[in-house]
């Protein structure tokens, strides 16, 4: 059984396995940010069940890190990958290829 969280970033899809989050990510978490990871993995599966719902960048940060801690690098820093995100995305415009901020267009 598994249960999934899914951040989409410049194109690429982030799926995290909800279970597959291990004691290890929560104490990071929570050293790195001083929340706690259950709490906000909790925020994100009901802002995900809920249609029409969008992410917050940070919240897209914090499911492509557990994404990069599941798939690439089990001690993947939090501040090392939640950097890599862009707090404001910009999507390539289908026709041109041209970027477009978020709601231009």
């Amino acid at each position: 059984m598994t249960a999934q969280l899914t951040a989409t970033i410049e194109g690429q899809v982030f799926p995290v396995d909800v279970l597959a989050v291990t004691a290890l990510d929560a104490l990071v978490y929570e050293r790195a940010t001083g929340g706690m990871l259950e709490a906000k993995i909790a925020e994100l599966t009901e802002a995900a069940s809920t249609e029409g719902a969008m992410l917050r960048s940070t919240d897209i940060a914090v499911v492509k890190w557990l994404w990069v801690r599941q798939h690439v690098d089990r001690d993947a820093g939090f501040a090392a990958v939640v950097a890599s995100v862009p707090l404001f995305p910009v999507d390539p415009a289908p026709e041109t290829g041209d970027p477009v901020a978020p709601g231009a267009g």
